[in-house]
């Protein structure tokens, strides 16, 4: 996985001209969005150089009713057809005529709507943006944002090209695609939400096309007598149209210099959009005070909105005004600004933001680096390219956003798996490879735990997944295969909310027994690729107690799909001791800070959750095993406490304790099936490898096993 601040896409420099890579990138790995209920292809036909007929292909995918299609058009364009009434057959495309003109040149936004209702939506339409282009000289073209979008960028790399040759060196992509920070008057209301949580490290200072026109010298920067401070405060506007702190993005201080300018140093603001940075007054032999300015860019060291629709790609960014010969000391106020230009930018990078928060503070687990792409002309999350792509116009719709950053993040997790099975079209109410329906599933879980209103909105059409019920043709129990009842099951079981009968026992009774967020995310699906909701249940299970694992099954099968209950082997060795749950706390936490930080520690989690339903029946049946898997455990316990304390040369596996092991496995192996003789095979040499082993020896033990593996791999 690209954990970068640079993501494959540069290192890899679009590799996609190559054919047979362009073959493997369109053909590996695209999640993308559910079908909505309607869906809209347009092209154009008839065409002059003032006038363009779009032609509509409206495709009603389910019985929908009341269906209009409403046109929007920006000022400068003149249509007669705004709103037309529509009869849609199911799967049966109907083609529309809707002929534009424009009296000057330009670029013209025209938005398509249909709106529709259906059973089972609340809304049930679909949007599509297009832009109208005219020179006044040839025919009037209609462009996606992103065709429009490349069509700018090629040329600007045209004219970067031309000063190169002139000799113009300190020209960048920036130079001509960074916005203006603008200033705020002082009589908005501005509204901030004040949260305190963590922060992302900033991106980088430098990127990839500035790298002949920046000089880092961020490492020289501070010091300590008469520095200048340098302070502001950002903001953009939200999708409602207010105010808001632009949170968590990275704030250039730059130094305006004669040939290339000095970047010092990088920090990123804060909840409350504010931000600090102190750098030295050292401008250079015979210089009058630095010349400051500050650049604004959607990046940090955890995600980023990149333009991707011509090489290279680029952050969005803002820059200030510079302010000229410093005196030492000075304190320089860029005040409160706003990112005006490009602020869809702004607001698909604090759905980011919002992602990356929940996952890291509810759900424990820093998900890594995702990038995203915006305009681009679909919305999905491609496995080859490492990144979401945002269409134009999806934009509108945050939990469009947050259902790809749940597959980014998703294959985060599995470090670079995806599962079989997956990709293409699909919809809330398809019976998909259970593969597939988790991994959409997750995704929309992943959305509604982060938003939490049940409903799924997307552009243009919504649909309530809390108490989800599908359409005609599903049988009971399926739902391992339908995307709508994963997401929902999931759902239950981390929320409180109890619906259903549950003395009639069909019911999600789930409140104070709801899993926790940190066992969903971080313990049960971080690093354990499974591929479907039956093998993320038997990871999931035996991270639960007793009454969260009773409310999760019962849950799960209130949304048709079926698991079997577990039995931690490790819960059942421990028995009814008094501080059995204590014991199981502490396995836990030396499995997630030793064993899942190699890969050699993380295929013997692999095989412990896979054995452990069949290893806990026989120490039911047979308490000789359970006695040295009782014994087994309570050394893992003090194991942890050892390794905690940094005490290096106490022995973990003595002896005593490595007989045992070796007992322990020849005993299972004894009465256990065939695939558990195979796999505790394995087992005996590392036994052997850790008896008489020093603490401070087993992570180097550890990482010689892993090399072993790969060499016999």
């Amino acid at each position: 996985m690209m954990n970068a601040q640079w993501c494959s896409r540069q290192v890899c420099v679009r590799l996609a001209v190559l054919p047979s890579v362009f073959f493997l990138a369109v053909t590996h790995g695209q999640a993308i969005q559910p079908t909505p209920p309607v869906t809209v292809e347009v092209r154009e036909e008839t065409k002059d150089s003032t006038a363009v007929t779009a032609t509509l292909t409206v495709t009603a995918q389910l019985r929908v009713s009341d269906a209009v299609l409403v046109v929007r058009a920006a000022q400068g364009v003149e249509t007669e057809r705004t709103r037309i009434p529509l009869n849609l057959p199911v799967k049966q495309p109907v083609n529309v005529n809707i002929p534009l003109g424009v009296q000057q040149a330009g670029e013209y936004r025209v938005q398509f709507e249909i709106q529709a209702s259906a059973e089972g939506y609340e809304t049930a339409g679909t949007s599509e943006r297009r832009y109208l282009v005219a020179d006044g000289k040839n025919p009037v073209r209609i462009l996606t944002g992103r065709q429009l979008r490349r069509e700018k960028r090629s040329g600007i790399e045209s004219r970067l090209r031309e000063l190169a040759k002139s000799g113009e060196m300190d020209v960048t992509l920036d130079s001509f695609l960074a916005g203006s920070l603008a200033r705020i008057p002082g009589n908005q209301q501005i509204e901030h939400r004040g949260l305190i949580q963590p922060l992302a490290p900033p991106a980088g200072g430098i990127e990839p096309y500035e790298r002949h026109q920046i000089v880092d010298g961020s490492a020289q920067v501070v010091r300590d007598r008469d520095p200048i401070t340098v302070i502001g405060r950002i903001f953009y506007t939200d999708r409602n149209g207010s105010l808001r702190p632009l949170v968590n993005a990275t704030v250039d201080i730059r130094d305006n210099d004669v040939g290339p300018d000095e970047h010092l140093t990088s920090v990123v603001t804060g909840w409350d959009g504010r931000f600090s940075a102190t750098v030295n007054n050292n401008d250079g032999w015979f210089q009058n005070g630095r010349d400051i300015y500050i650049r604004v860019r959607t990046a940090n060291g955890r995600f980023r909105v990149e333009d991707c629709s011509y090489w290279p790609d680029w952050t969005y960014a803002w820059s200030s005004e510079t302010r000229h010969d410093l005196s030492d000391g000075a304190v320089v106020d860029f005040g409160d600004r706003q990112t005006a230009t490009s602020n869809e930018a702004s607001i698909l990078f604090q759905d980011l933001n919002q992602g990356w928060n929940f996952l890291t503070t509810s759900g424990g687990q820093d998900p890594g680096f995702v990038d995203l792409c915006f305009p681009e002309d679909a919305s999905a999350y491609s496995t080859f390219w490492e990144e979401i792509d945002i269409e134009d116009g999806d934009e509108v719709a945050r939990d469009i956003v947050l259902h790809e950053y749940g597959h980014a993040t998703m294959h985060n997790a599995y470090d670079g798996h995806w599962p079989s099975n997956t990709g293409g079209s699909h919809s809330f109410d398809d019976i998909l490879n259970q593969n597939f329906a988790f991994t959409e599933g997750w995704a929309t879980f992943i959305t509604l735990a982060i938003n939490d209103d049940g409903v799924y909105h997307s552009n243009g059409w919504s649909r309530t997944v809390e108490s989800f019920t599908h359409s005609s043709g599903h049988t009971a129990g399926d739902g391992q295969v339908n995307e709508g009842h994963v997401a929902a099951g999931m759902g239950d079981v981390r929320d409180v909310n109890i619906e259903g009968n549950c003395t009639a026992g069909n019911c999600d009774p789930s409140g104070a027994n709801a899993a926790p967020m940190t066992s969903i995310w971080r313990d049960a699906l971080w690093r354990s690729n499974a591929d479907n909701i039956g093998e993320y249940w038997t990871r999931l299970c035996n991270e639960l107690n007793w009454a969260q694992r009773s409310s999760a099954l019962q849950a799960l099968a209130f949304n048709d799909i079926i698991v079997p209950d577990c039995a931690c082997s490790i819960e059942v060795a421990a028995g009814d001791r008094p501080d059995a749950a204590h014991v199981v706390s502490e396995l836990r936490d030396f499995r997630d800070r030793g064993l899942k930080n190699t890969s050699f520690g993380r295929r013997i989690i692999e095989m412990y959750y896979k054995h452990t339903r069949e290893v806990a029946g026989l120490m039911l049946r047979d308490n000789s095993l359970r006695q040295t898997g009782l014994t087994l455990v309570q050394r893992a316990s003090s194991a942890r406490s050892v390794l905690l304390k940094g005490d290096t040369k106490e022995i973990l596996v003595d002896s005593q304790v490595a007989d045992l092991a070796r007992n322990f496995i020849t005993q299972a192996q004894t009465i256990g099936s065939r695939e558990l003789r195979q796999d505790f095979e394995t087992l005996k040499p590392l036994v052997d490898d850790l008896e008489s082993v020093s603490a401070g020896a087993i992570g180097a033990k550890f990482e010689a096993m892993e090399m072993r593996q790969k060499k016999k791999l």
